[in-house]
Formats: structure tokens, sequence, C-alpha cells
């Protein structure tokens, strides 16, 4: 499989699209707890742009799967940074939030588990 990219984003977002690449992944950098808790097996992606009438944001990519108690799920977010950037902690804050947002408007009620991850490939 070869894939043509211009960025190390561009890398990240390919490589995320395979199923057993991202469950690979998350069972590789989850805590042993985290995985205790979360069904990577049934890891998704969902839409990870958030928009609002100030500002467009987009996580590289976000993630969804069911807590294995069955009561409740988690997030995670995956952003990629290239090289140490005093903001990164602010933005993902951000997407974090706004994560948490859209997901709401989606299961009004049920507070995900949110789990964030930051890949620094620097």
């Amino acid at each position: 499989m070869a894939f043509h990219v211009q960025s190390h984003d561009q890398l990240v977002k390919a490589v995320m699209q395979h199923e057993q690449a991202y469950i690979n992944f998350f069972e590789w950098v989850l805590t042993a707890e985290a995985r205790e808790l979360i069904d990577t097996s049934q890891l998704k992606p969902v839409p990870s742009e958030f928009v609002d009438p100030h500002q467009k944001l987009i996580a590289d990519v976000v993630f969804r799967a069911p807590l294995r108690s069955g009561n409740g799920y988690a997030i995670l977010p995956l952003e990629h940074e290239s090289g140490a950037k005093r903001m990164t902690p602010w933005r993902v804050l951000q997407y974090n939030t706004r994560a948490i947002t859209a997901e709401l408007a989606q299961n009004a009620g049920i507070l995900p588990f949110l789990w964030p991850v930051v890949l620094h490939s620097g």
C-alpha cells in the first residue's frame, strides 16, 4: 500500500483511516487501566470538524468506543504535532471541549469518558 502525503498530518490521517492501524495504535498508547475501561475493538472514527460562528477547529482524528461496562462510551481525540508548540495544550483543550459538546448534542444526558492523545513526532 502506497501513501502520497505532503505533511505529517496527512500521513497520520491516512494511516488512521485503517481500522487495524488505529486499533493497534490505541492499544499501544492507552494505559492498562484505560484499556480495561474502553473496548478498543469497537473503536470508530467520528467527525472531527467543530464549527462555531467565530472559528473553525479541526482536530486531526477523533474516535469513539463503548465502555466495557456497557454503561457509556469514550471519545478519544488524537492530535498530531510535528514540533513543540506553546499553544498545543490550549488548542487540544478547545478540541476536547468541542468534541464533548458535539457528542452531548447527539446524546443528551450522557457525558462521555474523554481520553485525549497527542502524538508528537518532533
